[in-house]
């Protein structure tokens, strides 16, 4: 009888995965990244909308506050007066305590410049000549994703060409719900006309002032802030349905503008 002390000992053997295990777990991998990636890409746009529609309803409010303070509540005069700060973003950042950033759409980044002005376009922001003012983005240009409807201007400072009835004087005139002071855009601002060419592309174009605001931002539609306060993703054929001006007339048929694939 053999003696327990001298029982021979048992070697474990481990055993490592085979080729086809591993080749499961990576395609089960993959089937599990296929599903949520597509979830995720869409959380990451809505939480992009949501911060967008945040930022553009503090640059209306900053218009009005403008408005309140500079012409007694009547809507802002225009003014190119980059020099000395007068034109629209300049104001939208003042009564933003001073943040920049608020003209940033988190759908669009901003290419750094030192100084000049660009054009943006769905996904990359304008850029506009800041003069060297140190008051503003450190005396670099001041890139932007949203634009100032040109017809909320009551005052053209004498241009013989506009159309004056379709200036709107304050923001109680026509209907507030429909009239847009700020939008979605490639550049800084804009004067739609009924007859406005859309873009060739879902970017955006510089063809007419419609096409400059029909940029597919959020998922076909672009984002719009109204004279009554409210912010709307506007899907961009309905955008020739808005009052852009107060003689507006919504076309018979709605141009069918291309969407980001």
């Amino acid at each position: 009888m053999p003696n327990p002390h001298e029982m021979k000992k048992i070697t474990k053997i481990q055993r490592g995965f085979t080729l086809i295990e591993l080749l499961v777990v990576i395609a089960i991998i993959g089937i599990l990244a296929s599903m949520l990636l597509p979830v995720l890409a869409k959380a990451r746009k809505k939480a992009d909308q949501v911060k967008s529609a945040s930022n553009i309803k503090q640059v209306r409010l900053a218009m009005t506050l403008w408005s309140d303070d500079m012409f007694e509540g009547s809507n802002p005069e225009y003014s190119r007066d980059y020099r000395n700060a007068s034109f629209w973003m300049h104001k939208a950042i003042k009564y933003n305590d001073n943040e920049s950033k608020v003209l940033l759409s988190p759908a669009t980044w901003h290419r750094s410049r030192a100084n000049g002005a660009s054009w943006g376009n769905a996904k990359i922001a304008w850029n506009w000549h800041n003069a060297n003012n140190p008051k503003f983005n450190n005396g670099k240009s001041l890139p932007g994703s949203y634009a100032f409807n040109g017809w909320q201007h009551p005052n053209m400072r004498g241009e013989s060409h506009w159309q004056w009835s379709w200036l709107y004087q304050d923001t109680s005139e026509g209907q507030p719900d429909m009239a847009p002071m700020l939008a979605d855009s490639i550049w800084v601002d804009a004067w739609p006309q009924e007859n406005n060419a859309m873009p060739a592309s879902w970017k955006g174009g510089r063809n007419s002032s419609m096409a400059r605001v029909c940029v597919d931002r959020h998922n076909g539609r672009s984002l719009v802030a109204f004279n009554d306060g409210h912010v709307e993703a506007v899907e961009l054929r309905n955008l020739w349905t808005l009052h852009w001006h107060k003689d507006w007339k919504t076309p018979a048929t709605l141009p069918d503008p291309p969407l980001m694939n």
